[in-house]
Order: C-alpha cells, then structure tokens, then sequence
C-alpha cells in the first residue's frame, strides 16, 4: 500500500508534468523551439525548461508510458539550441546569455542518466552522457566563489558530484567535495542558508536569505 504523502506526491508530480507537457512545442521544421516549453506567460521558451528531462523520466518509469520518454527526449534535443561551444547552457537562446543555469542542466542530466538511463536508447544515452561531459567540464573549470548568488555554488557542488558518479571522472568529485566545503561557511548558527546578496551583514545584522532556497 503507498504511503499516504508519496501518494500525494506522485498525483502533485503527476499534475505538474501534465502541465508541462501542454506547453510543448511540437514543430519539428523549426529546430530553435521543437521540443522546447513555451512560457505560458511571456511566450519565451527559456533555457531552464530543459530541466524537466528528470521528471518526464520518472513519471515514464512510473507510469511505462512511453511518451513520457519521448517528452524527455524531445526536450533535451531542444536544449541543445540553447548551448554554448564552451559546453555551458544559456538562460535564454535571445536575449538572456546567462549561463550560470548549466549547473541545474547538468544536474538533472546527470540525474536522469544514473537512475533512468535504462529507458533510453543506447544512442540517445550516449548523445547525453557526451552533452553531460561538456557541461561537467564547464562546471569544474568556473570559480564558483565569483559566480552567482549562493545557490549556483551548491548547485556546482552537487551537479559535479552527481556528474562524477555517472561519468566515474575523480576530478569532478573532488572539485564537487570542494565547493561543498567552501559552501558550509554560509550557514548561520541556527542552520539558515545566506547568501542571495552580498556575503556580509547589513548594518543592522541582516544576512541576504532566501525563504525558498532553505524550503
């Protein structure tokens, strides 16, 4: 019998990728946006929405729905329009070049790889683990210290860490072991994440904290 919250969970995963989906874009004469997801509320197909390769996995290996692999498919094919040669992803293929964002790419390709890698065809999983292996490298070479706000340090650190599993690449993991050290110097006593702002406290003692980051 499931459990009650993962039953909740599952039918919140299962509504949230049902959502996505209707968003789409199916043109394959149009490369630029085929496979991509159109914002609802600004039209823009933005770099991050290629993140939902993960859930569309799990919702295929929960479901054996097939289309829940094609979706994934799809949408990681269109993220490669919004690649740069250096290995990293944009923010936006126009306007935003952002490409802080390939630590929440190569994240959840590298996490769909390890634990979903098995519903894919042997070409496509080399294609991404290829595509991982460029973003990995991307990764480890930033000086995640100067680069972004808080979450992209600890999102470095676990994108690496995961990436060095599935890649079995020692460096990675070593680099990924560092930024997690580096990043504990941002916790306050009481266990709160700073960091969305400046390192130091304002006059009165404020950190910069992010509500959402420590959900």
């Amino acid at each position: 019998m499931m459990n009650p919250l993962r039953e909740e969970m599952t039918l919140l995963l299962t509504d949230w990728c049902e959502g996505l989906l209707r968003h789409q874009i199916h043109d394959p004469d149009d490369v630029s946006r085929h496979g991509g997801l159109r914002c609802p509320d600004c039209g823009i197909v933005h770099g991050r929405c290629g993140d939902a390769l993960y859930p569309f996995l799990k919702m295929a290996r929960e479901t054996g729905d097939d289309r829940w692999v094609r979706a994934a498919a799809a949408v990681q094919q269109w993220s490669d329009t919004a690649s740069r040669d250096d290995g990293s992803f944009v923010n936006e293929v126009e306007g935003n070049h952002w490409n802080g964002i390939t630590v929440f790419a190569a994240l959840a390709l590298s996490e769909a790889l390890h634990f979903h890698g098995d519903l894919l065809t042997a070409e496509a999983s080399a294609r991404w683990t290829r595509r991982l292996e460029r973003a990995a490298h991307w990764i480890n070479g930033i000086d995640w210290a100067d680069h972004g706000t808080i979450n992209y340090p600890i999102s470095a650190a676990a994108a690496l860490a995961s990436a060095g599993r599935v890649l079995q690449d020692e460096t990675l993991l070593q680099t990924a072991r560092h930024w997690g050290t580096w990043a504990r110097d941002y916790f306050l006593p009481d266990g709160i994440l700073f960091g969305e702002g400046p390192r130091p406290p304002t006059i009165r003692g404020i950190y910069a904290v992010d509500a959402l980051y420590n959900l």
